[in-house]
């Protein structure tokens, strides 16, 4: 009874909330658009909310177990959100494979991702209303940036749970999505009354003008020249589908209409996009919308339209578009009706703490796109987020996506030595000569040369202890030496054993106003060969591209002119934009993966400083004939 008195008494503490109609100050008030929508941090001068009005505490209804603790909460102003609270619990958790991340509400899934995404704390949080998830899925980017959970609330009340997790997770700084329709003033003070944290608001009046407002703040922070369209139609499922990838590249979720975008994400794009992907056909955005911001943006044309012929198509297809799948080794799944969907909107952040994507399912049954997408792919983990969904389809997800590994084993044989790859065909070499190399198409071009990882980071470790580093190194001088003397303007992001970020890369291509950038990378993986050498089956050649007719056409370019030289396996030319580079950089971009170091056929054939330096030359050709 000690326990319970207590526990009670500690709840209704921190429960208390300020009355909806105290007086409120605005403190650095920052415009983010022409629509009125704001970043809003709260607080006075000291960093506390102004505390006048009446007091009133806010409990509903609490049920507790022998030891006093919160078992369940409901609140008495959601009744029309019950259909969460009633969970498929004929499905017997005894899968191995599968983590499962929900509890008995949207409210308590939600604690139980940010448990499983920050067991030690986190510097910020990101607070939703519960019956907006749409603003969650806004706001996916925003908190993978911040690494920060996005927790659920009411609009007047906060669960006990919740406020216990927040408490948990002690972050400097509570970011609340929406304005105080949203989440009162009162949830605000409870917070800070508890955590001591300071309380900031990202707010506009409709989820574009809130979109924009994001948007602004993700700028604010960091330069992000991606951004991804969601319709108000069916923004909710296809948001969903592209949160993780926009957790990943941190770049902004915007909100339109079908023909229609306001002034506050039309000038986000304008000033700031130049690479925008369309998630939804014709029936949410619109061929006149996207001509009208194509003219706008540098790379925002038809072309980046992603779609299907419902919500569970248009989901595979992004994962298609974005991820390769053969980086695919874990998988978060959710259920896609438009009544679960606010279940799911912390998962976006800790998919991309994952690194992998989300995949929506229809409750009761798995639809062919998802059957087919999961026979593509293999892997091993899956990540149940929220509820609801039947046991025969968590079932056949799991059966399905692990046995496409079993299969793909099955079918790639161990050799003790590669077949030897076919020369390639004399009409698909570039016609580009070392006596022809200074041309009107390359002369005076800044191009920026990137050559992989550096200083500790080796990146991949190949047979007799190679390292990626000092290979791409090797590669990159001889490929800048060359460009220099056909008459290009080169910068490198890196001359010796350094190691510049990811972003640091992206920075100096973006800085230098370049109009190509290339990155240098040599490959490792494939089924194991030899374990005692640790020889692996991957072999071969192959080129990642972005958008844009330059970045493809160099990149087959590039592709040849390395296979004129090299007598390797051709995997072809391959959708680039879910890399970091490719995908930030402002010029149009391509990644050389000039052979797998894991596998002595291609280790035989760039082993040696000559071969590594001729590699840096074909590419350098590649380019060369790309501008021609």
């Amino acid at each position: 009874m000690k326990v319970f008195m207590k526990k009670f008494m500690a709840m209704t503490l921190a429960m208390t909330l300020l009355a909806g109609f105290a007086p409120y100050s605005f403190a650095d008030e920052i415009n983010a658009s022409e629509t009125g929508s704001k970043i809003e941090a709260v607080g006075s001068n000291d960093g506390s909310e102004e505390k006048t009005g009446v007091m009133e505490i806010k409990l509903g209804m609490a049920k507790f177990d022998q030891d006093g603790n919160v078992s369940q909460y409901v609140d008495d102003e959601e009744d029309e959100m019950s259909y969460e609270t009633r969970l498929d619990s004929s499905y017997a958790k005894t899968n191995t494979n599968i983590s499962y991340l929900y509890g008995s509400d949207r409210y308590e899934t939600s604690v139980q991702v940010s448990k499983a995404s920050y067991p030690n704390g986190a510097d910020a949080v990101v607070l939703v209303n519960s019956s907006n998830a749409i603003y969650g899925l806004i706001a996916t980017p925003f908190a993978s940036l911040n690494k920060a959970p996005i927790l659920l609330t009411s609009a007047k009340s906060i669960k006990p749970s919740v406020l216990d997790e927040i408490i948990r997770l002690n972050p400097k700084k509570v970011y609340m999505i929406g304005d105080t329709s949203h989440i009162s003033k009162g949830i605000s003070n409870a917070i800070k009354a508890n955590t001591g944290a300071e309380m900031a608001r990202i707010f506009g009046t409709y989820p574009s003008d809130l979109s924009a407002a994001v948007a602004e703040k993700i700028n604010a922070s960091r330069r992000v020249n991606t951004a991804y369209v969601v319709s108000t139609e069916y923004g909710v499922a296809d948001a969903l589908s592209i949160s993780s990838r926009a957790g990943s590249t941190m770049a902004p979720v915007l909100v339109a209409s079908k023909n229609y975008v306001g002034n506050g994400v039309y000038n986000y794009l304008k000033s700031s996009a130049s690479n925008v992907y369309y998630i939804g056909g014709q029936n949410s955005i619109s061929n006149s919308l996207i001509n009208n911001i194509s003219a706008v943006v540098r790379n925002g044309g038809q072309a980046n339209r992603i779609y299907g012929s419902d919500r569970y198509q248009t989901n595979v297809n992004v994962i298609n578009r974005f991820y390769k799948s053969s980086d695919i080794n874990s998988l978060i799944v959710t259920k896609a009706e438009n009544s679960g969907l606010i279940d799911t909107v912390s998962a976006g952040p800790f998919a991309t703490l994952k690194s992998c994507p989300i995949l929506i399912t229809h409750r009761n049954k798995l639809v062919s796109a998802s059957q087919k997408f999961l026979n593509s792919v293999q892997g091993d983990t899956i990540y149940q987020i929220g509820g609801g969904i039947s046991s025969s389809v968590t079932s056949l997800i799991k059966s399905n996506f692990q046995s496409a590994a079993i299969s793909t084993q099955t079918q790639t044989k161990p050799q003790t030595q590669p077949q030897t790859p076919s020369k390639p065909q004399s009409q698909t070499q570039t016609s580009t000569s070392d006596t022809n190399i200074s041309s009107k198409g390359i002369r005076g071009k800044t191009i920026v040369i990137d050559p992989g990882h550096g200083g500790s980071d080796s990146g991949a470790v190949g047979l007799n202890g190679y390292k990626e580093k000092d290979w791409t190194l090797k590669t990159a001088l001889a490929c800048a030496d060359y460009l220099t003397k056909a008459g290009a303007n080169v910068i490198m992001t890196r001359k010796n054993d350094t190691y510049p970020t990811l972003q640091d890369r992206v920075d100096i291509s973006n800085n230098s106003k370049a109009v190509f950038f290339c990155s240098i990378h040599y490959n490792k993986g494939g089924a194991v060969v030899n374990a005692d050498t640790g020889e692996l089956s991957g072999t071969g050649v192959e080129v990642y591209t972005g958008e844009g007719s330059l970045s493809q056409n160099t990149a087959s370019k590039v592709l040849n002119s390395i296979l004129a030289k090299f007598d390797m396996k051709n995997r072809g030319v391959k959708d680039g934009t879910h890399l970091y580079v490719i995908a930030n950089t402002e010029a149009p971009a391509i990644l050389v993966e000039g052979g797998f170091m894991s596998n002595s056929y291609d280790v035989n054939k760039l082993k040696s400083d000559q071969s590594l330096r001729d590699m840096g030359i074909q590419i350098a050709k590649g380019i060369v004939a790309g501008f021609n």
